[in-house]
């Protein structure tokens, strides 16, 4: 009896492992377009704030579903993202480049300009994507944490 107990959790942590080496990882960000291969992360001038600044860089994570638990794929990523903020102004200006992976009809590469705003004490940006969705972003604890509708999204600064 103990044979038949240990070979089927083998069989069982087996049958686990070959899922999770067969299951489709999250299809990677298409490759950077060339009329943005050019742009470069220009180093700030000293009279930006800081609260600005802490924004410019390169920044990379993953979105989340966060909606409805019933729909059975809470906590699901579904989908890479990398953000480059690459130029700002002392009035809060930017200007971003944003890249997504598996979205069909919106996915790829854009460019934005936007503006940093402030909500209390908390900066945020935001801008809306080609399926007509705003996206929003702040900074909290040295990440770049995003929401768009049913997703959410931590980045990290990566350059």
């Amino acid at each position: 009896m103990k044979k038949i107990v240990s070979i089927m959790a083998i069989v069982a942590i087996l049958s686990l492992v070959c899922m999770s080496l067969a299951a489709d990882p999250l299809p990677p960000i298409p490759p950077m377009p060339e009329k943005f291969k050019d742009i470069q992360v220009v180093k700030p001038d000293s009279s930006i704030p800081k609260e600005v600044t802490d924004f410019i860089g390169e920044w990379e994570g993953v979105w989340k579903y966060e909606g409805p638990a019933q729909w059975g794929k809470f906590g699901q990523e579904v989908r890479r993202a990398k953000l480059i903020i690459y130029e700002a102004s002392s009035s809060g200006a930017i200007k971003v480049i944003y890249g997504v992976s598996g979205i069909p009809s919106g996915g790829g590469w854009r460019k934005y300009d936007t503006e940093i705003s402030k909500f209390g004490e908390n900066r945020y940006f935001s801008f809306f994507t080609p399926s007509g969705f705003i996206v929003q972003f702040g900074l909290q604890n040295g990440l770049l944490l995003g929401r768009q509708r049913l997703n959410s999204i931590e980045m990290k600064k990566v350059k």
